[in-house]
């Protein structure tokens, strides 16, 4: 299958399953990196017959140096694509908390954590 087939197809299947599954009811929001990143490629080709709009979000979780370049490249690609952008930042959400105050807070509380212990919580109450 050339390249043109398979996406004409991948974009096909994708505008099935969201239909028949009912996947996004207004306001539904999609979260992650890499998968969001062609997940909103695809929608952006389909948003006139699924009927909905698209906009950008990152989230900033307050992890110094870690996310400076991701949400560059999303602002980024916010501007080609002519699509709302926002941040969302931890710091705003949980009234001051970061995942690196978080860190810093339970540094020396026992066992060792990582910020991926807590930082998908974070996330998933930043996305509600």
């Amino acid at each position: 299958m050339c390249v043109a087939c398979f996406c004409a197809a991948f974009k096909a299947e994708v505008l099935h399953t969201v239909l028949a599954g009912r996947l996004l009811p207004p306001g539904a929001v999609v979260a992650g990196g890499k998968d969001s990143t062609v997940l909103a490629h695809v929608l952006r080709a389909l948003v006139l017959r699924l009927g909905i709009s698209l906009q950008l979000l990152a989230v900033d979780e307050g992890i110094c140096g870690y996310r400076d370049a991701a949400l560059a490249a999303v602002c980024r690609q916010a501007a080609r694509w002519e699509l709302p952008f926002a941040i969302l930042a931890d710091e705003d959400l949980f009234r001051g908390l970061t995942t690196d105050a978080v860190a810093r807070s339970t540094a020396g509380s026992g066992p060792s954590r990582s910020c991926c212990t807590f930082r998908g919580e974070l996330r998933h109450g930043a996305l509600e």
